[in-house]
């Protein structure tokens, strides 16, 4: 078997340098069978190529399409595959000092993800995979503090007033597109692609 290049966001076969942006879900079986499941991100992106099994292979049992993989234990891409994915899932808590706003922002990030996962289960695609895509990550920075969803960048808010702003293109705000301040969250539904107040 091929080897493959397990990154947080995507996969990568090193040998053509083929990539796919894919997020992860761990054990997520009814039989509890440890496994690593790798979900292509959007509907442009492909696995096939990068993570494919070729029949009568001693592999058998894990499973692999276009757009999923599962590797379980007995895989040599196992091992790889889970640390990888164990660190996207679980990437700590943010580097941010205890002050009064800073604990708003870890808030108002909270309040994102569970608003996401809210609005997923209303459409009915709350299975594993898409409730963890919609994980929420704080990037500090001097100016604005970045809050990244499914792996991309999705708000910004301006350190020296706590104003939420939407973005034009990762690190760079939309003044056009600003959803009043940390103090402020609650009234907005941070669920699907476009916020509005609730």
């Amino acid at each position: 078997m091929e080897a493959v290049n397990f990154r947080k966001y995507y996969i990568e076969n090193p040998g053509t340098r083929q990539r796919c942006r894919v997020h992860y879900s761990l054990d997520n079986r009814s039989d509890k069978r440890k496994c690593v499941t790798i979900y292509a991100k959007g509907y442009g992106d492909n696995m096939s190529g990068i993570i494919d099994f070729k029949n009568g292979t001693d592999y058998s049992t894990d499973y692999f399409e276009k757009d999923r993989a599962v590797i379980f234990e007995d895989s040599p891409l196992y091992e790889s595959a889970r640390k990888v994915a164990e660190k996207s899932l679980n990437p700590g808590p943010a580097n941010l000092p205890e002050t009064d706003q800073n604990e708003k922002i870890k808030a108002f990030a909270v309040l994102v993800e569970a608003d996401q996962i809210a609005h997923l289960r209303e459409q009915g695609l709350s299975c594993q995979g898409n409730i963890d895509s919609v994980k929420t990550k704080i990037k500090p920075g001097k100016k604005y503090i970045k809050v990244d969803l499914r792996g991309s960048g999705k708000f910004m808010v301006e350190v020296s007033t706590g104003n939420i702003f939407g973005i034009k293109g990762y690190g760079v705000i939309h003044r056009g597109k600003s959803y009043g301040n940390l103090d402020t969250i609650s009234r907005y539904n941070w669920g699907g692609y476009s916020v509005s107040l609730r």
